[in-house]
């Protein structure tokens, strides 16, 4: 996360330091599916993890972002395999509904 922060960020033309960047990643992982305007997801879930200091599946099991991180990993696999596209996938509700209805044309019910 620091290189990514303090070496390649900068290389790619960010002039925002990085300890500000940090911050913000930070907050941004605390308030991972929060209600704000709409829902905002990590969509890698190592990095989430990261952020918020969960090192072992055992500092997972007793975090209270454990439903939420994975409820962002079952929407990144959903976003995968259905090969939605971004502007489908912007809003919560959007994801929620493309999600849903893609999965009642491709998935048929056992039995």
């Amino acid at each position: 996360m620091r290189i990514f922060l303090e070496r390649d960020l900068p290389q790619l033309g960010s002039q925002v330091p990085s300890a500000t960047l940090h911050r913000f990643w930070k907050m941004l992982a605390h308030h991972h599916a929060q209600v704000w305007n709409g829902k905002v997801y990590l969509a890698d879930s190592g990095l989430l993890h990261a952020l918020l200091g969960i090192e072992t599946p055992s500092d997972l099991g007793a975090h209270p972002k454990i439903g939420t991180s994975w409820e962002g990993f079952v929407l990144k696999e959903l976003i995968t395999r259905l090969a939605a596209r971004p502007e489908e996938c912007y809003f919560w509700a959007g994801i929620r509904a493309v999600a849903f209805s893609r999965i009642e044309e491709d998935v048929e019910p056992a039995g």
